[in-house]
């Protein structure tokens, strides 16, 4: 089996492959933090001051969305590469509480604001009760958090992936190119040394093949009649090759 045999069904599961990353991660996440941000602002607008719904969701989302973004994008990333999982596992735990402790504060002020009549009252932020509310927050934190490692994760796996195959595939390219190559310019010298005319035939047939592994395999696209054309030479390489 040469690599020409091997070349569509390659092009194929790379086209999969990067079908199946996000073409571009980092406005996916934003839309993803779009979504949460209208979510929470529907859920606090019937216990709380449309401006409060408004503002108070806004203010922790902004002061989490760099911590989760390190936490996602940089310590996850070096933690896969290196292997350090167990790591990463207490970077997230930090992290998410201190995350945490960010949707306590900005609670908090909000509290105080109301206690000052700048707003209105209402039962959304009930910071004198701890027990009840701790909970509320560490779930938030480690959830949001959870779920944004999870896409960046499936995201670098994918990107693994692909590297991994094609540098599988590049490797057995290297393998089986000069085989194919020498068998074909050994067969093209025995048709010279005989004075057959299926020298010059094998060798115009070898050239298309050559070109089109030159200036076609590269591309991400190619036609249908490309491929065709191809198989239809390499076919007949192997006819001339074997007499048949």
């Amino acid at each position: 089996m040469t690599n020409d045999s091997l070349y569509l069904p390659h092009k194929l599961y790379l086209w999969n492959m990067k079908n199946l990353q996000l073409p571009n991660y980092d406005r996916f996440i934003r839309i993803c933090w779009g979504i949460l941000y209208i979510t929470l602002l529907f859920q606090f607008i019937p216990q709380t001051s449309l401006v409060e719904a408004i503002l108070y969701p806004a203010l922790v989302l902004l002061s989490c969305y760099p911590l989760t973004t390190f936490l996602s994008s940089t310590l996850l990333v070096k933690a896969i590469h290196r292997k350090r999982l167990y790591t990463f596992a207490l970077q997230f735990i930090g992290i998410s509480l201190l995350c945490e402790f960010i949707y306590f504060i900005w609670s908090f002020l909000f509290y105080q604001i109301e206690l000052m009549r700048i707003f209105p009252p209402s039962d959304l932020f009930m910071v004198d009760q701890p027990l009840y509310y701790m909970p509320v927050f560490i779930t938030a934190g480690v959830l949001v958090n959870m779920i944004i490692c999870a896409f960046r994760f499936f995201q670098e796996n994918l990107k693994f992936q692909q590297q991994l195959y094609e540098s599988g595939l590049h490797t057995l390219k290297t393998q089986i190119n000069p085989h194919f190559m020498f068998n074909v310019l050994n067969h093209i010298h025995y048709y010279v040394e005989t004075k057959d005319d299926l020298a010059s035939v094998l060798l115009l047939k070898y050239s298309d093949v050559l070109r089109y592994q030159l200036y076609s395999t590269g591309n991400e696209w190619v036609t249908v009649g490309q491929e065709v054309q191809f198989l239809k030479d390499y076919i007949e390489i192997e006819k001339i090759r074997w007499g048949r």
